[in-house]
């Protein structure tokens, strides 16, 4: 597909993330309360989407307690400012071994957990590592497991997926059907970079401690401070950044009240 810059860009600011940087940096928060506050600082920035894990708040590990998720979004939707929840679906499936892990991700589970999500009125974002996870994202697609048009994030320079070069990224982004939508990133110093590679390329972005620390060499960042560095690059690269409502329309969601308490 030809390149087509985006003159409509919007935001997504990866708020934690599940990686082990809660000691590497005061900035990333670990509660619900420090998550929630983060994540509305970024919207106030700029961002028009939040994507949020969460952490238990005495540790900083990674958790998956649905309290503590319940907690972050009354949080946030209790806040006077409007944002897009984008809550994670990952950290399932772990195999572990040698001090590491991987995610495994059948296509049993994908299909299973595409259906579930379809049926309950969700919009996924379509989280792709590498060529082959846009191939079967687009089978899914054929298969009615997920409709149509999709929300892709392009994942690029993360260990073992599809590196963070410029070639990469537009086979990338060419294997994104063009009536799809897609956001982009990259982690550490690369992450302002392809902020504007990623309008240029006809997408969106993604900014946030989840894959970057620093705003400059030994400069640590808040996620305000990303968002607002992400909003000067794009307005300067003549695009405009639109807001939670436009992306509502553009992606077809509906805001949901928070669901009453039994």
């Amino acid at each position: 597909m030809p390149l087509q810059m985006n003159r409509d860009v919007f935001i997504t600011c990866a708020v934690t993330g599940s990686g082990g940087t809660q000691d590497r940096s005061p900035h990333v928060p670990r509660s619900p309360k420090q998550i929630a506050e983060s994540a509305i600082a970024a919207a106030k920035a700029g961002a028009a989407i939040v994507h949020c894990h969460v952490r238990d708040p005495e540790t900083g590990v990674a958790s998956r307690r649905l309290d503590l998720y319940r907690e972050v979004t009354e949080r946030i939707r209790d806040a006077e400012v409007d944002v897009v929840l984008n809550l994670t679906a990952g950290m399932g499936g772990d195999i572990y071994a040698e001090a590491d892990y991987v995610m495994t991700n059948t296509p049993g589970m994908l299909t299973a957990m595409g259906r579930m999500m379809t049926e309950l009125g969700v919009k996924p974002e379509i989280e792709a590592f590498d060529t082959g996870h846009l191939w079967y994202a687009k089978e899914l697609v054929r298969l009615g497991v997920l409709e149509s048009p999709a929300l892709v994030q392009l994942c690029m320079g993360v260990p073992w997926g599809a590196p963070d070069d410029l070639n990469t990224f537009m086979a990338m982004v060419n294997n994104v059907p063009q009536d799809w939508t897609f956001s982009a990133f990259s982690l550490g110093r690369n992450q302002m970079a392809y902020a504007a590679a990623a309008v240029l390329a006809g997408g969106n972005v993604r900014v946030g401690l989840e894959d970057n620390l620093w705003l400059d060499k030994g400069v640590l960042a808040t996620n305000a401070q990303l968002v607002e560095r992400s909003v000067t690059i794009i307005e300067n690269m003549g695009a405009r950044v639109i807001g939670p409502e436009e992306v509502r329309k553009k992606l077809g969601l509906t805001k949901r009240a928070p669901v009453a308490k039994a």
